[in-house]
């Protein structure tokens, strides 16, 4: 018989020195149970972070997809559990093994797994730090549109507050007009413009009347309206006042990650680092421990 490593592609000759030891077999049993336990465990807990990241749009009229902050919360929760379990029952089966090769075997096959996760954990939290601050992931995230707004006419262009799954939200909203006529521009919310409500308009989002300088120049208008705008879809409107001439345009809907959710998983991911490394470290103590007693060696 032949016992081949889960975690390599070595195949290690020789009796499967674990398949009759009852108390290692006990020990994975009850790893297992656990696990399954808290993977079932994982769909109430995922539903309850569900309803906690839609509470806070239970009166609006417009509603997220899915609030993903809290569900991957929920289930980084659970692979953290679930692999701090595995070190703990894979230490004890090693413990209850009865010969240095079983104990060599399952640290070795412990390690690599370890190290593993380590590498993956480090990688993530590298993109983590320095992907949303990049200038194109910035590009990635805000979106550009160019035109022209007949004389005497107005140009609307829709954006949302935070995209359907709240990674994402609205900064600033910035309008570059070319003209020679007075401008007027102000940002609303969908719903209410469409409807002719007279309170659409965002607080302060609101400049009337401004004239670039002769020639046509280029003039910047920056709306920050972050923390002036509820969940949902707005307007950015530009009227052009000058009844002889177009004037051209080019909004820019400046966005940015949600910093709360990026710190999060960059926690995990050294949580995960962290307690990995660790064990790979103790697994390699118990490697080299066994050593001296191990046929595989």
């Amino acid at each position: 018989m032949s016992y081949s490593d889960p975690h390599d592609d070595k195949l290690y000759s020789g009796p499967d020195l674990t398949q009759d030891n009852p108390r290692a077999i006990m020990v994975r049993r009850l790893r297992a149970i656990i696990v399954v336990v808290l993977i079932v465990l994982m769909f109430p807990i995922l539903f309850m972070q569900w309803q906690s990241g839609m509470n806070a749009f239970q009166d609006m009229k417009e509603k997220p997809l899915l609030p993903i902050h809290e569900i991957l919360f929920g289930i980084l929760i659970i692979a953290f559990l679930v692999n701090i379990i595995t070190m703990i029952f894979k230490g004890m089966e090693i413990k209850v093994s009865e010969t240095g090769s079983q104990k060599f075997l399952l640290a070795h096959g412990s390690m690599k797994a370890a190290v593993s996760t380590l590498v993956i954990a480090i990688i993530f939290a590298v993109l983590l730090f320095y992907v949303p601050g990049a200038p194109w992931a910035q590009d990635i995230v805000d979106s550009t549109e160019k035109g022209s707004i007949d004389p005497a006419s107005t140009l609307k262009t829709s954006f949302r507050s935070q995209d359907e799954f709240l990674v994402t939200h609205t900064k600033d909203v910035t309008a570059k007009v070319k003209t020679n006529g007075p401008i007027n521009a102000s940002v609303h919310l969908k719903s209410a413009y469409d409807n002719n409500d007279a309170d659409s308009m965002v607080p302060g989002s609101e400049v009337n009347d401004l004239y670039p300088n002769s020639g046509g120049s280029v003039m910047e208008y920056k709306f920050p309206v972050s923390d002036k705008m509820d969940y949902g879809q707005y307007y950015i409107v530009i009227n052009n006042k000058n009844e002889d001439q177009e004037s051209s345009i080019e909004i820019t809907i400046n966005r940015e990650i949600d910093a709360s959710l990026v710190n999060d998983l960059l926690m995990f991911c050294i949580l995960f680092a962290l307690v990995n490394g660790v064990w790979a470290g103790v697994c390699a103590g118990i490697k080299s421990k066994q050593k001296g007693e191990s046929i595989y060696t």
